[in-house]
């Protein structure tokens, strides 16, 4: 089965973690899995992470947000 999993960004932290693995066990179980993500950093992640396949768009793809959010008394 081909699987897309897609990810706001690779890199060092706990979602990127198990986005990670279960990319490497899916493809350990005899899937194709490519993961989607924006923004790929492999410095200091994992071993696995170097032996799975990305594609990252040229462009940015996310919107760009101010602070949602606003500070009660």
């Amino acid at each position: 089965m081909n699987i897309l999993l897609v990810s706001q960004n690779i890199a060092l932290g706990g979602a990127q973690r198990v986005v990670i693995n279960l990319a490497y066990y899916l493809e350990k179980f005899g899937h194709q899995v490519l993961i989607f993500s924006p923004h790929i950093d492999l410095k200091g992640v994992s071993r696995i992470a170097h032996k799975l396949n990305y594609i990252s768009p040229n462009i940015s793809i996310l919107k760009k947000v101010g602070p949602s959010y606003k500070m009660l008394d």
